[in-house]
């Protein structure tokens, strides 16, 4: 049977198809690999999350962007945003190269990231820690060509505590990610394991929160990280800060430089102090603000409008480009008000 086309040079239909299907139906079996992976992995982030997994085409370095559930009676609510990548690869290894648009979709970004591996044939799913890791971020550790973290399929049956000092190898830095401090598996999802499970999503939404207060430090530039040092696999967590102000004297120890940008939470603390009575505070932060008064505006009306330097807030709710926003709210308003006029005024005439 011959046919036109394509297909003309062929001599049957069949021989045509096979060759097609071998060239174009074909899948390498580590993709299908991970593709079967992502399922599973939705299946056991769906137990403890609303989860969003990420379209090919669009894939960052996130797999999943997911919402922790929150349970009220029957009903579930979504509560703090994470992000997860999932590895399969028995390497055990995550790489960052030192590529602007590499580094900057880690750093800049603004949820929580936990790197996960699955074991497939086990079916269990593990939750690695990266807080560590803003140690780059904070040290601006750029003479490398990699970050390189490994980690260990190993639970931690005992608590144990981690050193997380890098190595340097052949421009590279080295990270030890430990053992996973989160597993789940497939009887966890088990509706008579559901206590099980609502202590692990606890144990999540610990690790969650204090990776929030990293990135919350970071955006400040705060020479300041948290990082999760002693632990047991499914226990108790229990977490360290570092400080590396001595390495970053121009931008970070610098009141100039980090005063303007952290003024807001300054000021908030400063007033928190005052509130609950612990003046001595008050009196030490309130003297450090006013002395930078006059750095630049948003300090000075901060320090005005929140009464931080005479006692008396002043009866203002908005300041600096707010005034523009709110100019811009009226002027829609005013428009839409005349708009409705004119209409009105026109469906008159009409019956008439």
């Amino acid at each position: 049977m011959t046919v036109g086309g394509q297909f003309k040079k062929r001599q049957t239909l069949n021989e045509e198809f096979d060759k097609w299907y071998e060239t174009m139906s074909g899948r390498k079996e580590y993709i299908r690999k991970g593709d079967k992976g992502e399922y599973l992995s939705q299946l056991f982030l769906s137990a403890i999350a609303f989860s969003n997994p990420t379209y090919r085409q669009e894939d960052w370095g996130v797999d999943f962007v997911c919402s922790l559930i929150n349970r009220i009676g029957d009903n579930l609510y979504p509560t703090d945003t994470f992000t997860i990548q999932v590895k399969t690869s028995k390497d055990c290894k995550f790489e960052l190269e030192n590529k602007i648009h590499n580094m900057d979709w880690f750093y800049d970004r603004q949820e929580p990231f936990f790197l996960c591996h699955l074991e497939t044939e086990k079916q269990e799913m593990y939750f690695y820690n990266t807080s560590h890791l803003h140690q780059v971020s904070i040290q601006q550790l750029t003479n490398y060509n990699k970050i390189i973290s490994t980690y260990s399929l190993d639970v931690n049956e005992d608590e144990t505590e981690i050193t997380y000092s890098p190595t340097h190898f052949k421009n590279n830095i080295k990270f030890i990610l430990g053992s996973p401090f989160l597993t789940l598996k497939m009887s966890d999802l088990l509706k008579e394991n559901s206590d099980i499970l609502e202590d692990k999503k606890r144990l999540l939404k610990t690790a969650i929160f204090y990776e929030k207060q990293n990135i919350a430090m970071r955006n400040f530039k705060f020479p300041f990280f948290i990082w999760l040092r002693k632990y047991k696999t499914n226990s108790e967590l229990t977490y360290s800060w570092k400080h590396y102000g001595d390495l970053l004297e121009t931008e970070i120890n610098n009141p100039d430089e980090t005063i303007p940008q952290s003024i807001h939470l300054l000021a908030g603390l400063c007033l928190s102090f005052k509130n609950n009575g612990d003046i001595e505070n008050f009196n030490r932060l309130k003297d450090l603000l006013i002395s930078k008064e006059n750095l630049n505006n948003e300090i000075s009306d901060v320090i005005n409008i929140l009464g931080i330097k005479d006692g008396q807030p002043k009866n203002i709710v908005y300041t600096g480009d707010t005034k523009n926003i709110i100019t811009i709210d009226n002027t829609i308003t005013t428009i839409n008000r005349r708009t409705r006029r004119e209409n009105d005024k026109l469906n008159k005439k009409r019956k008439k």
